[in-house]
């Protein structure tokens, strides 16, 4: 394998990875240690990133330019969660790596210490469920090591008792910003901050913020062709290019207010639409296909920034046409999903690929990726999809 390939991999490995432990990556681990100052290099001149690596573990700070709500814990369902990881966090500063303890020595202080934003009682049940997931995702990161137990259990009775041991690894878990942020009381506080008095429009921020948005988020969007973001990209355009083709194994396509960072299907990287065997994601395609349409053919008033507007009852109307159509296709889940349900699901997750964002309770706007993958059935027969 070529050095550049080598570099690819590793790169890819960390933007797929929370991180990479020695123990249970070792080829992976040695592949990137192997290659460690040429990906050092590209994250922190590309992307502002910092490269952790130590005799345990390598780990990419990946810091988005901008926060979007797919980027939480997608195994969390509540506030809850994070207050309980967090709790979890803090009481593994004080054990020693491979020191054992048990669950029930853990939920008294998990109450203490969120008790100022959260009030716990574990006799509930959806607080026990909060507890669970937390709990779970800490182990299937490495966080913690289960010895004896079954957390799933305490879902159903708060007798249970399991036996952990810390691993050390938690000691990476959290960013360092190497800044004050206690005074941060927001996300945005991340997304507006000025580094040394530098405008985060100018030189080397400007490159960064690019470079995080291509690589974490669907799209980049801009509204005018004056726009920084715009002009960077098209006149980086080779550089950009060459940087995503060389280390990605991507292409870059750019069109009129929009950027995307697209991948061949062997080179397939990170979250992918359509999922494969993924119902949500096929209706979805076919949401794409009848937007695309409707646009082409001047239905909706396309903006001067080349975005639509559309109605929610506009699109719950496009739903329900299609879910007529083709719901025999879908599984029985979305065939018996109330249409105000469907619209939640279908919405949350075209916003989540940038394909849709809601701007009021009543107003979406459509954007450019819309028409970048669609779908549709060829032929339906007597229930069976012929395609």
């Amino acid at each position: 394998m070529s050095e550049i390939l080598k570099e690819s991999k590793g790169i890819r490995l960390l933007l797929e990875n929370f991180w990479i432990t020695r123990d249970d990556n070792r080829e992976e681990y040695y592949e990137i240690k192997d290659n460690k100052l040429k990906i050092e290099r590209f994250f922190s001149e590309k992307a502002g990133w910092k490269l952790i690596f130590n005799n345990r573990l390598v780990k990419l700070e990946k810091i988005p330019a901008k926060a979007e709500s797919f980027m939480g814990i997608s195994e969390f369902k509540d506030t809850m969660d994070y207050c309980i990881l967090c709790s979890l966090l803090m009481i593994l500063e004080d054990k020693e790596d491979g020191e054992q303890f048990l669950l029930s020595s853990l939920t008294d202080r998990i109450k203490i210490y969120i008790k100022e934003y959260i009030e716990i009682d574990w006799l509930n049940y959806s607080h026990r469920q909060s507890l669970v997931r937390a709990f779970k995702y800490a182990e299937s990161i490495g966080l913690i090591r289960k010895n004896d137990g079954d957390i799933t259990k305490y879902n159903n009775s708060v007798e249970i008792e399991v036996l952990y041991e810390k691993t050390g690894f938690s000691r990476y878990f959290a960013v360092d910003f190497q800044k004050d942020i206690s005074n941060y009381t927001s996300y945005k506080d991340f997304e507006t901050e000025k580094i040394e008095d530098i405008s985060m429009d100018k030189g080397e921020q400007r490159t960064n913020r690019i470079y995080r948005n291509l690589l974490t988020i669907p799209a980049v969007y801009w509204e005018e062709t004056r726009d920084a973001d715009s002009i960077y990209i098209r006149n980086q355009k080779p550089a950009l290019e060459d940087n995503l083709k060389k280390y990605l194994l991507g292409n870059l396509h750019i069109h009129k207010n929009s950027a995307f960072l697209g991948f061949d299907d062997e080179d397939l990287l990170g979250e992918i639409h359509p999922k494969k065997r993924g119902t949500l994601s096929d209706i979805v395609l076919l949401i794409c296909g009848e937007l695309r349409k409707r646009i082409v053919n001047q239905e909706f008033k396309r903006e001067i920034r080349d975005f639509v507007e559309i109605s929610k009852e506009n699109m719950i109307s496009i739903i329900e046409e299609n879910k007529n159509r083709y719901g025999i296709n879908w599984s029985k889940e979305y065939r018996d999903m109330k249409l105000e349900k469907l619209y939640e699901n279908i919405i949350e997750y075209m916003e989540e690929w940038k394909f849709i964002e809601r701007v009021s309770e009543d107003k979406l706007v459509v954007y450019p990726a819309v028409g970048k993958v669609i779908g549709r059935y060829r032929k339906v027969t007597k229930g069976v999809n012929n395609e």
